[in-house]
């Protein structure tokens, strides 16, 4: 007779119960499904969650912002303020580019 075995959302329902602060729902079923199986033994499922916990990042995380901050600028020649980027035309004075 094999060992009892329990499915991925029920060791999510005992989580932190089982496998410690550390462990939360969202860790030990992303552990659970990276594994590939339904159905885990308590050991395995607790080498499973330590072995991902554990694991080294892929690489470096660096946080991107999620909006670019444009700062307005004052235009040397006209003293005006524009958000956009100021082109060859509207330095020259081009009074036809817009």
């Amino acid at each position: 007779m094999g060992d009892i075995t329990y499915s991925i959302d029920e060791f999510v329902s005992a989580a932190k119960s089982l496998f410690g602060e550390q462990s939360g729902p969202d860790i030990v079923r992303a552990a659970l499904r990276q594994a590939g199986k339904d159905r885990y033994t308590k050991a395995e499922a607790s080498k499973l969650i330590k072995d991902f916990g554990n694991r080294p990042l892929s690489g470096p995380v660096t946080a991107q912002p999620a909006v670019k901050t444009v700062i307005p600028a004052k235009s040397a020649v006209s003293g005006q303020t524009s958000t956009s980027s100021t082109t060859s035309a509207s330095v020259a004075g081009d009074k036809g580019a817009k």
